[in-house]
Formats: structure tokens, sequence, C-alpha cells
């Protein structure tokens, strides 16, 4: 099954960042890309606006962005504020744990809220504020979310379990409902950039000469590297442009952890330690306000890539400054994902091919052998029948180039002659050559149930599943003995996987 292009008049792209977070939006018969301005009223003038938000003491909704934290503060030296629930920066909570839908995370008076509420009431503000903006554009037209294609980035180091987290909280959110889930395209922050900056100039944009090519996507096999430095995560990804402008992922993405919130953090600590602690944590207590826009300032000086002042609202003043260096080559980075995937939105193929982050298979089960399988798991089925059932089954191993359109097929009998339901469990691991999923280094990631027709006691019921590795999720489909097929869900959540 190719990936399905929802057909839509409108594509909108929420880049929910860790310190940030932005949209912009395209109607699908023009070309113009539309992005908002965020804090005009309160003397910003950003393309996004910071992933904050502010719930009341009841857990309801109060604001997202500058108005959660212009609110907050507000009330910040007052008990009342004690009652509040501010979250910002929680998008890294989930990153590298395991997650289930009942993930609890901390508020900055540490009270504890669902983690799902608080991701999918932020992406609700995102949508109900976008929904808005078009109504703008189009005198007052009222379009719905259901009309809309959605893009939501997420980081390339994220497990199959975030992703899955954001999309059930997208559905939360109502952007899309459960049964339309080919509205919502989850794009990789650095594959979305790259899809922007490949039909850019390349003039001052890369070193060396592309002949008579005026963009990078005119010159196919030139190979370029992408570093998307986010708040949370740095993800960096190499492609090489094919024919027709397609590209190839020539090494698996990669990233980690250090986002640009730990440059924030050294610096909050390098103020600290200038002024000495006591003097800091006044200063945070009692002039919460300044000390955010410091921060902001601070934030806006980091990215630009040239000399700039960081104007400080006590006596004290901290200049940075730098050589000018290659970032000046990078036009609108901090706009790049966002168009990019607004664009990916109609293009989702454009990224030909992906390498295997890991080696991916599943659980099957097969005719004991005393010899192969000695001290193996094993089981009997209630025809006498010995199985062993920890067989690693390979669908894809680590490094190996998928396109995006590529199937990974597995057909299989039941065990028993009147099963009415299969589990399969999904491992990854590093190994290319592993055997059983029992080995060391093996991990656990994911569940899919299959329920089968009711079948005669005599026969036996096969099934044929086919998975894509290749696009930004893995999708299944189950096929019966009848022919009949069906999308299968992969259900990466910890709780699944508890039978």
């Amino acid at each position: 099954m190719l990936y399905k292009i929802a057909e839509s008049v409108v594509s909108i792209a929420v880049d929910f960042g860790t310190a940030y977070s932005g949209y912009c939006f395209k109607f699908r018969k023009s070309k113009q890309i539309r992005m908002p301005k965020w804090g005009l009223e309160i003397g910003y003038d950003t393309l996004k606006t910071p992933t904050c938000i502010l719930f009341d003491e009841n857990k309801q909704f109060l604001n997202f962005g500058y108005d959660a934290i212009e609110t907050y503060n507000r009330h910040k030296s007052k008990e009342e504020a004690k009652r509040l629930y501010l979250f910002d920066n929680f998008k890294m909570e989930l990153y590298g744990k395991e997650l289930n839908r009942a993930l609890m995370i901390s508020a900055k008076n540490g009270k504890k809220m669902r983690a799902i509420k608080v991701f999918s009431e932020s992406l609700k503000f995102m949508k109900d504020h976008a929904l808005d903006k078009i109504r703008e554009h189009t005198a007052g037209m009222e379009y719905s979310a259901c009309e809309a294609t959605w893009v939501l980035t997420v980081p390339a180091i994220w497990s199959p379990a975030a992703k899955q987290f954001m999309r059930e909280a997208a559905v939360q959110a109502g952007l899309i409902r459960d049964f339309d889930h080919e509205r919502l395209i989850v794009a990789l922050e650095p594959e979305a950039a790259s899809v922007w900056c490949k039909q850019l100039p390349y003039d001052g944009f890369l070193e060396g000469d592309l002949g008579e090519s005026d963009k990078i996507e005119d010159e196919p096999e030139t190979q370029y590297m992408v570093v998307d430095c986010g708040g949370g995560t740095i993800d960096i990804t190499v492609h090489e442009v094919m024919e027709g402008g397609r590209l190839k992922e020539l090494h698996k993405v990669s990233g980690n952890n250090m986002g640009g919130q730990t440059v924030d953090k050294n610096f909050r600590e390098f103020l600290r330690k200038t002024l000495t602690e006591d003097v800091f944590d006044e200063f945070e207590e009692k002039y919460p306000t300044e000390l955010y826009r410091l921060m902001c300032d601070f934030s806006v000086c980091k990215r630009s890539g040239s000399n700039g002042m960081v104007q400080c609202p006590i006596c004290f003043s901290t200049d940075s400054r730098g050589k000018t260096s290659v970032c000046k080559r990078f036009s609108q980075g901090e706009a790049a994902v966002l168009k990019g995937a607004v664009t990916f939105s109609t293009q989702p193929n454009i990224i030909q091919s992906r390498i295997s982050l890991y080696t991916y298979g599943i659980s099957t089960s097969e005719q004991f052998d005393e010899i192969k399988h000695k001290g193996r798991s094993s089981f009997e089925n209630r025809d006498g029948v010995k199985f062993c059932n920890c067989r690693f089954y390979f669908f894809v191993k680590k490094d190996e180039s998928i396109r995006f359109d590529e199937d990974r097929e597995f057909s299989f009998s039941t065990v028993e002659r009147d099963q009415t339901e299969l589990n399969f469990r999904f491992y990854r691991t590093e190994s290319k050559t592993v055997q059983y999923v029992d080995e060391e280094g093996v991990e656990e990631f994911g569940l899919i149930r299959v329920e089968l027709p009711t079948a005669k006691k005599s026969r036996e019921q096969s099934v044929r599943l086919k998975i894509k590795f290749g696009f930004t999720e893995m999708m299944a489909t189950i096929t019966d003995r009848k022919g009949n097929k069906t999308d299968a869900k992969l259900d990466f959540m910890t709780e699944s996987l508890v039978l």
C-alpha cells in the first residue's frame, strides 16, 4: 500500500518544538507559504512562540506561548501562582524513556498532570490558532480541521512510541479523526529542512560550483548534510539528490539530546556564578518577567549567527560576540523545517529511500528441534506438537537501504487450528546476525494484534503480514486467506506489551 495523500484545501505544518513552536500553511492552489508572527502585542516579533502551556488549579487550559508566560509571571509572587500548572520545555519528556498513555509530567510548581493532556491541549491551541489565521486570509470563510492535511514534525531520533504518542495527542486535539489517519503526516525535522533547502538557490548556500544549475535539486548526485539544531535535540541527516529531485538517504539519521536548551542552561549557570547564587535567586524570584525577557533575547542572539548584544535588566551585561561564519549562508533557518514540512505534505514520497536504524523483526514459532533449539523457550500445542517460540524473523537489517514504497512480507500459519487471534511482538537490535529474541541486545518494542475469522477446527489459519519500514512511520497491512486486506495498527506503548 502506497502512502495515500489526502485531498484537502489547505496544508498546515506544525513544528512543536522543545523551546519554541510555530506553524505555517499553504493553500492547495497557491505557491505562497504563510507563517504568522508571534508576540507583537508584548514587543516581540518572532516566527515562533515559546512552547509553554498554562492550566488553572482545576487543570483547565488558560494560555499558550508568550501569553502563558506573561500570565504566570504576573502571579509569580502570589499564592495563586502556586496553584497554577505551567509546563515548558516538556517535549523532551518523550525522549529516551518507555512511554505509555498514563505518563505523568511535572509542572513548574511540582504538581503532575497526564502528559497526553498537556500535549493534546497544546496541539489544540495551535490548531485553533491556525484555523483562525486561515479565516483571516479567506475573507472569513470557515474551514474545519478535517478539511486540512496536517503535518507534525518530530526529531529524527524520536522512537516509534514517541511518534505514536504525538499522533494520539493530535487525535485528542481534534486535528484529525481516528479513522482519518492519512490526513496527518509525521515528518522528521531534518528531512523537512532538507526538502526546503534543496530547492533554494545554491549561490551563497553551498561551497563549490553546481555548474549550470540554479538549485541543489536540479543537480543529481549532489550530496549534502543537514544539521538541525533544535531546542531539545540535534538531528543530522545526509542526502543525495536523485533524478527528478527526490532524495536518497546516505547514512542513517543520528543525533542526541544536546540541543539549544543545553546552551540556555549553561548561560543561566554562567549568570548564577557571575552574580553569585543569592543575587541570581533573588532576581529570579522578584523579577521573573525580566529574567524571561533576558533569556528570550539570548535565544534570539544565539540563533542570529552574527554579532549581537544581550540587554540585561540589572547592572551587568553580556556581550555575545563571535566571528562571522558559514551560519550566514543558511537563510531563514528558523523557518526551514516548517516550510519544508508543508511542502512534504504534497510529496511525502520525496525521500526515495531511508537507512534502517536497527535490525527489525518479530518473534515466531517453529517446530522444536532437540539439537537446534536446546535450552530455548518452548511450548506444546493441544495436538502435542512441541514448538520453539523465540525465533527471530528478520524484516530488515540495520544500515539497510529501504525504498519508501517497499514492503517486507511474512506469511504464517497458526499453531492451533481454532485460533482466533494472533499477537505479533516486534523486536529491534543492533545485531545483523541475531537468531533468537532472547539474545543479548534484543529489545521488545511493539505489538500488533490480529483478529482471525472463525475457522473450522480441521483447517489451519493462514495470514500474510506486510510492513513498510521506508516511511517516517511503520505501516502494516494484513491479508487473510480469502484475500481481504486491512490496515493493522502497530502499538508501541509499553502497557500494550503486557498481555
